[in-house]
């Protein structure tokens, strides 16, 4: 393990394993001024891949979102409501008018320059001349509504179009300096 600290090519700036493989760095946070990550971690050979809700409190609920795959191979995201983080409520589907791959993974829902954002990993998009040239894409829309009404989502926005860039996720500091 010493040998791969020292590895010229390791990565300094993103969040890289002792060794191995990592997957899905979905449960960013901060408590007490110490921030963790917690992520998929396996020591040797890669592993099959998963992904998880997004849960965060708004106006005294707790909402969680989750990536969908629907019976009939429409992608989308699921809300959810919560008062107590043990039972929930289903609020609605969060969807586009037209098919937009057949899987929503790794969502995201967050709240910016007073604006609400869904970002998603959709599975099964074609490729395009000048987009989506991923095997796996990872990107944003913009949503029109409250949480608390019928919502829409805007056109899908790329995060990156460089090459491995899937599943990301923003949070904020303690003291709410941003993402």
């Amino acid at each position: 393990m010493v040998k791969n600290q020292q590895d010229p090519w390791r990565l300094k700036f993103h969040l890289m394993p002792p060794q191995g493989w990592l997957n899905d760095p979905n449960g960013l946070c901060q408590f007490h001024g110490i921030y963790h990550i917690f992520f998929q971690y396996r020591p040797g050979t890669a592993a099959a891949d998963g992904s998880g809700p997004r849960v965060w409190k708004e106006n005294g609920a707790y909402y969680m979102v989750l990536g969908a795959r629907q019976t009939d191979e429409k992608g989308s995201a699921l809300l959810y409501r919560s008062r107590d983080l043990e039972h929930w409520d289903f609020v609605r589907v969060l969807t586009t008018p037209e098919p937009f791959g057949y899987m929503w993974e790794c969502p995201d829902y967050f709240h910016l320059d007073g604006q609400d954002w869904l970002s998603v990993c959709p599975q099964g998009l074609p490729c395009e001349a000048f987009r989506f040239q991923n095997i796996y894409q990872s990107g944003y829309f913009s949503v029109s509504g409250r949480l608390d009404e019928a919502q829409t989502l805007s056109r899908f926005t790329e995060w990156d179009m460089g090459f491995d860039f899937y599943a990301p996720r923003l949070f904020r500091t303690s003291g709410g300096a941003g993402f």
